[in-house]
């Protein structure tokens, strides 16, 4: 998928780092999430955002400068 999309916007230079990065994000929610996997990619004006998400429940910790979460 992640090759196919790059292709079509002419971004051949970006499909390796992205192909790994897509690997281990889904890797990770194999691994530690749960039910459905979702990937996207889109261009947001001059960079690659790239999503990898599942429906586990746990949302993320903020750290703050200071070292608290």
């Amino acid at each position: 998928m992640v090759r196919a999309q790059l292709a079509a916007w002419g971004l051949d230079d970006e499909m390796a780092p992205l192909e790994l990065a897509v690997s281990e994000l889904v890797t990770n929610a194999v691994v530690h999430g749960r039910g459905l996997i979702d990937v996207r990619i889109e261009i947001v004006i001059d960079r690659i955002r790239l999503e990898v998400t599942d429906q586990g429940h746990a949302l993320p910790a903020i750290r703050t400068g200071n070292g608290e979460q």
